[in-house]
């Protein structure tokens, strides 16, 4: 079974579950996400894999959870501006 490696993304599906309903919530949890990813991914790798490898996986792991909540955030933000009186 494939189980364990679909763990991560079956994460990220949960997340965005729960971004389509609350974006405050799911912008927060893409973004803490991201960072996770970043984090544990570079400590695992650092003395294993050259740093474009490290780089580009970053790039393709981290950087859509993290644009995604960024992006969720800011139209959170943007909605909460628009309907103060």
């Amino acid at each position: 079974m494939n189980a364990p490696n679909a763990l991560p993304g079956l994460a990220l599906l949960a997340s965005v579950a729960i971004a389509w309903r609350w974006q405050l919530i799911g912008g927060i949890l893409l973004v803490l996400e991201a960072a996770i990813i970043a984090v544990v991914y570079f400590m695992m790798t650092y003395s294993i894999f050259p740093h474009s490898t490290i780089i580009f996986v970053l790039l393709t792991m981290a950087l859509p959870p993290l644009v995604a909540g960024s992006l969720l955030l800011a139209n959170w933000r943007r909605s909460k501006i628009l309907e103060a009186p």
